[in-house]
């Protein structure tokens, strides 16, 4: 089968026109694999691709306008004006807009014993960067971002110029972790069962395998569709397996909408 092919009729949908080309691409050879037909393949890797990007997004964005109005507001992390902004944005994604409701909560308790931070690789951030204000940061702190969203990169890129605060976020497969750069922690924010979508068994070796000796890992304990179906219990019970054996100190943190876990390794 032809994998190019294949890549154009992915793209002939407008929300994937901006995705990673490697991660799509990544996607489409395994189900080549697997399927004994391109139509088969097709319909399985938009399966795949929507699960781990579209499914958490509850309508196709304006990154150009979010910028626009961003241009018209403080700079400063403290402004309320700046902070309702980036609550409001965050409302438009899924695994975000979970999280307001314990968004201060959630990241001066978890990253507490390392405050101020330093630096942050975010990994697959989604529009996670919009919750630096509540971050427990030093003042000159670097934050580096990955996703495969090229459009909402530019955004994020833009607003991280606007707040002043250095680093990047940029467009790429997070499972090419030589590609990454080392930080004093990384966020896996909700990734580790998107992980296993994407390869199977390869989230052990990816763990391990993160340029930072701190991990900020987090698990969603309700579908998208709300339904908790014993999600906290289950992703428990995993992330105990994962980690078994290795000489880690963890911290394990229970949110009403998340569960959390900050590794020492």
């Amino acid at each position: 089968m032809d994998a190019e092919l294949i890549f154009k009729m992915v793209l002939e949908k407008p929300i994937y026109q901006s995705i990673h080309s490697g991660f799509v691409y990544r996607v489409i050879k395994q189900e080549i694999q697997r399927r004994n037909s391109q139509k088969e393949v097709l319909k399985a890797v938009l399966s795949r691709l929507h699960q781990v990007t579209s499914g958490y997004v509850t309508r196709k964005i304006n990154y150009d306008k979010w910028g626009e109005e961003l241009d018209n507001l403080p700079h400063d992390l403290n402004s309320l004006i700046l902070r309702n902004f980036c609550i409001n944005k965050m409302a438009e994604h899924a695994s975000t807009r979970e999280r307001l409701t314990i968004l201060e909560d959630f990241y001066q308790q978890s990253l507490s014993s390392l405050a101020p931070i330093q630096s942050i690789l975010d990994v697959g951030c989604g529009i996670n960067p919009l919750a630096i204000p509540w971050m427990p940061i030093s003042t000159n702190v670097k934050y580096m971002g990955i996703d495969i969203f090229s459009q909402m990169i530019n955004f994020l890129n833009h607003f991280m110029k606007h707040i002043a605060i250095q680093g990047e976020i940029n467009c790429g497969d997070i499972l090419e972790v030589d590609t990454l750069k080392p930080a004093q922690i990384v966020f896996a924010l909700k990734m580790l069962p998107l992980l296993e979508k994407v390869e199977k068994g390869i989230t052990q070796q990816w763990l391990d395998s993160l340029p930072a000796e701190n991990l900020l890992v987090s698990y969603p304990i309700a579908s998208l569709g709300g339904k908790s179906k014993g999600m906290r219990q289950n992703y428990t019970n995993q992330f105990a397996r994962l980690i078994q054996g290795k000489k880690w100190k963890v911290q394990q943190f229970d949110f009403p909408s998340e569960l959390v876990f900050l590794i020492q390794k």
